[in-house]
């Protein structure tokens, strides 16, 4: 990555430095998006033979690699019918919908993200910086620590330190 982008980047630059790395490595070319992957074999010639469909076509090719990237949050999870979100007339959104914080949709607002892992925390941090108020709902015990400290990511220091008292 560029050496302007800090430790912990932020989606949009993550993404803009994917995009900058398929250009650069005119790479696209060789990229199939929203497949259904059918069947992925060895063939003789040690590639792998990768059958999908994309547009209603089925499709054969030879790789010399694979990395199948399932989207796993690429379908947001309909809530408005399970309690107690069923009972909210507020706004519910998820995840996956989030680019930025927009000011139309959170700007002096009062949030409430529900869950603890890494992206509701991601959530939080960007959008205490135009909410009115964050409020977070976490099932187990989540501990929260500054991601870092002068410029350091906090789990090098503590690598470092560990090392210096063994």
């Amino acid at each position: 990555m560029a050496k302007e982008i800090p430790h912990f980047p932020k989606h949009d630059q993550v993404l803009a430095h994917l995009n900058s790395y398929a250009d650069h490595f005119h790479l696209w070319s060789h990229m199939h998006f929203t497949c259904d992957v059918i069947k992925v074999e060895k063939s003789q010639d040690d590639q792998r033979r990768i059958r999908f469909r994309n547009d209603g076509r089925e499709i054969v090719e030879l790789f010399d690699g694979v990395v199948i990237a399932v989207g796993q949050h690429q379908t947001a999870n309909e809530l408005r019918h399970l309690e107690p979100f069923d009972q909210f007339t507020g706004t519910v959104s998820h995840s996956i919908s989030y680019k930025e914080p927009d000011d139309a949709l959170y700007r002096d607002k009062t949030i409430l993200i529900v869950g603890g892992g890494e992206t509701a925390s991601d959530l939080a941090v960007e959008l205490c910086r135009v909410a009115r108020r964050i409020y977070m709902s976490i099932r187990g015990a989540e501990r929260f620590q500054e991601r870092h400290t002068r410029d350091q990511p906090i789990d090098i220091l503590f690598t470092k330190s560990l090392r210096s008292i063994s």
